[in-house]
């Protein structure tokens, strides 16, 4: 058997570069989105098979399942944003700040997401099951638009402008 001799060994940290920031970003983006479909099949089974059951359908319990799952979904994608927002960032050096400053953002950003994400999933069932939204949708559907325009379309051109080396 030729074994290699130890001089001849390679190892990742001398012989290998890593990945270019772009691969790695699409690689982020890619399990980011594989495992969100996988979460959202996964809330479809359980509703379909019977282990979660959904409040009967009223204003108040469509909010409240709405505001849950998001909020759920929210922190079960945390382990994957801390590590493609703040550990490749940190090491590529495209972050500068520390963990509480990258978590700071992270929950700004959340808290702006998950407001858009429940208003229009709320107002989406609640328009599925027929219910009638009266007064609220003259405040309700200008709230989100409003939140939609300077929340988060302005913070795309930020976000997008990472991606270019």
């Amino acid at each position: 058997m030729n074994e290699p001799k130890d001089d001849q060994k390679k190892t990742y940290e001398q012989d290998d570069e890593p990945l270019p920031y772009p691969l790695v970003r699409v690689w982020c983006g890619i399990s980011s989105i594989g495992w969100n479909l996988f979460l959202v099949w996964a809330a479809w089974v359980a509703v379909v098979a019977g282990w979660v059951t959904l409040p009967a359908p009223g204003q108040l319990s469509i909010f409240g399942v709405t505001a849950l799952y998001f909020l759920v979904l929210a922190l079960l994608n945390f382990p994957l944003d801390r590590y493609c927002g703040f550990v490749l960032e940190k090491k590529y050096g495209r972050f500068v700040g520390g963990a509480g400053e990258w978590l700071r953002q992270w929950g700004q950003g959340q808290i702006r997401i998950l407001w858009i994400q429940i208003l229009g999933a709320y107002l989406m069932a609640s328009w599925l099951m027929g219910q009638s939204f009266g007064a609220w949708a003259v405040i309700l559907i200008p709230l989100l638009l409003f939140s939609l325009k300077y929340w988060h379309f302005n913070l795309v051109p930020a976000a997008c402008a990472v991606l270019t080396p």
